[in-house]
Parts: C-alpha cells; sequence; structure tokens
C-alpha cells in the first residue's frame, strides 16, 4: 500500500517488486493507494487473500497506527517482519559537510557531477531491522543483500526491465540513471495495479500530487 503517486514513490514500488521477484520470479505485488477516494485497501488485502503487506517506511507524527514497514496480518494477528531505520542525524551531517566543502548542489545528480545525495546503506543513512520471529536464513539472506549493496555488486535498476505492457525500460548491460529513477511514470510487470488519475484520489491528495505527482496521476 502507497500513499501518494509521486516521483520517487513509484520508484520505491518497483524497487520492492523486483526484490520480491528476485526471491520468487512467478511473484505478483498487488498496489493499493490509501490516497484514494472510496477505497478500503485493508478490506481489499483481507478479501484477496494477502496477509503480507508493505505499507509506509515509518509512522506519522502524532499517529497511533501500527502499519509501517513489511507486516503479517491475518485473523486479528499483526507481526511486523522487518523496518527501515532511517538516521537522519547521519544524512544532515553529510549534507552539511558537502555545504562546508563547497559541493553541494541541490539539483539531480547529472553525469558530469561527483557526488549526489541519496545516501544509503553504503553511507550509514539506511538499514533494515529484522522481527526475531523470522528464520535464521531470512537473517543470513538479508547480511548478503546488505553487503552487496553496500559494495554496489547488487543495484536494483541494473539489466532488463519491463513495465506492465511489456515495454523495456533497460536493457542487460544498462543500469537506470538517477534521473530515470526519480522520474519514474511506469509500474514493474509484476504490478498488480495503477498509478491511479488525480480524480480518483481525495481532494486533499489531488493538491499534493499537483507539485511533484507523476504524470499518470495528474491527467
Amino acid at each position: 500500500v502507497a500513499d501518494y503517486p509521486l516521483y520517487g514513490t513509484i520508484a520505491n514500488i518497483n524497487a520492492f517488486a523486483i526484490g520480491a521477484a528476485l526471491i520468487k520470479p512467478d511473484i505478483k505485488v498487488v498496489l493499493k493507494w490509501s490516497s484514494q477516494k472510496n477505497v478500503d485497501w485493508r478490506g481489499e488485502f483481507d478479501w484477496e487473500g494477502i496477509p503480507v503487506i508493505s505499507g509506509p517506511d515509518f509512522i506519522k507524527p502524532g499517529s497511533e497506527e501500527r502499519e509501517y514497514g513489511l507486516y503479517y496480518t491475518k485473523d486479528g494477528e499483526f507481526v511486523r517482519l522487518a523496518a527501515p531505520i532511517w538516521q537522519w542525524g547521519k544524512y544532515y551531517e553529510l549534507i552539511i559537510r558537502t555545504v562546508l566543502k563547497g559541493t553541494y548542489s541541490a539539483q539531480l545528480p547529472r553525469a558530469d557531477q561527483a557526488i549526489n545525495y541519496w545516501y544509503g546503506m553504503a553511507a550509514g543513512v539506511v538499514d533494515v531491522i529484522l522481527s526475531k520471529k523470522l528464520s535464521y536464513y531470512s537473517d543470513k539472506l538479508i547480511s548478503i543483500l546488505r553487503r552487496e549493496i553496500i559494495g554496489g555488486d547488487l543495484l536494483p535498476f541494473e539489466g532488463e526491465l519491463h513495465d506492465q505492457e511489456g515495454n523495456a525500460h533497460s536493457s542487460t548491460q544498462t543500469v537506470l540513471t538517477s534521473d530515470e529513477i526519480i522520474r519514474m511514470d511506469w509500474l514493474n510487470d509484476n504490478i498488480i495495479g495503477e498509478i491511479p488519475p488525480s480524480w480518483k484520489l481525495s481532494e486533499s491528495s489531488q493538491k499534493t500530487i499537483e507539485v511533484s505527482g507523476v504524470k499518470e496521476a495528474v491527467e
């Protein structure tokens, strides 16, 4: 379940779907939007028999909801399986250091720029925490994936990629650029769902996507 169809959000959805397919090639990811009008996404997931849900990355300030990260829910049982950890202090420290060095730029990274601000695992800004209820095999797998990501040997948007219509967006020998990733307006071929047009979203959501919504969402 995603909130708004914004640039960047689509990349997160596609990365999740691609990662899931690496583990189970025939897997399908059902996509729902919490900002869509007259839609009970919780009820729809339950009716469709989908117990494992990837929700928002973190809790909204002041919210009592527990539906964030990757979690399992069925027959009243709620178990969080994994969740991202964001080290915002580390992130802002890195940004401030680039400002002091005079290398800061608010623009998206270009091929001729030496640095960008998409700090992740390698910079110690993002990590993942796993539930103790998961198998130790899951711990081993995450350790391998974490090591490969930090070393730059695992890139979610490397190699052949196809959208829901079967159109290729990358070849076996290429990696999507940062600009191509942030501006994604298509869904990976193993996703069941859509990027909703603005008229399907709540009024408050429509105002949000007017600023940075993907083109399908604002048509």
